[in-house]
């Protein structure tokens, strides 16, 4: 919760708490202001969905800017389920919440496939769950761990699942 982060940090500076609310709000405004989707983003939802995937997020984001972020992106109605870090009390790289996604997606946990853009949080955490991954490459920082396929564009997926079979 980015409210509890600028309530702990005023304390730590031992400033009135009171301005953290503001401060939250300030930061989400910026924020939503600049999300925009990468091109090709919803096509590529649209197409995994015609091939018969279940599309899910599994973010660290608490629910209510989760689905803001989706609907600023037209995406939300290309979305089958959410998990939220606040669902299972736990953040990625927790193995709880890629548990929670292969249950709501209705499968094993490697029947399922993690798409992530943090190498740590995403990536090494869906291998630890079980899970395959895929490494959205959005910067240099970072390795991805041996064997995982890289991509550096979402539209970029389909073509690599079909190259997987």
């Amino acid at each position: 919760s980015r409210l509890i982060r600028y309530q702990l940090i005023l304390e730590m500076l031992g400033l009135p708490i009171f301005h953290a609310p503001r401060m939250e709000k300030r930061y989400w405004d910026a924020y939503f202001t600049q999300v925009k989707p990468e091109p090709g983003t919803r096509e590529t939802l649209e197409k995994l969905r015609g091939l018969g995937f279940r599309i899910g997020v599994g973010t660290n984001m608490t629910a209510p800017q989760q689905y803001e972020k989706l609907r600023l992106l037209g995406l939300l109605a290309l979305v089958d389920f959410m998990v939220c870090s606040e669902e299972v009390n736990a953040e990625k790289p927790d193995p709880k919440l890629f548990a929670r996604c292969a249950e709501k997606a209705g499968c094993a946990a490697g029947e399922c496939l993690f798409v992530g853009d943090d190498p740590e949080r995403d990536i090494r955490g869906a291998l630890a769950a079980g899970m395959p991954a895929v490494w959205l490459r959005r910067s240099d920082t970072g390795e991805a761990p041996e064997g995982v396929p890289v991509i550096e564009k979402l539209d970029a997926l389909p073509a690599l699942l079909a190259a997987m079979k």
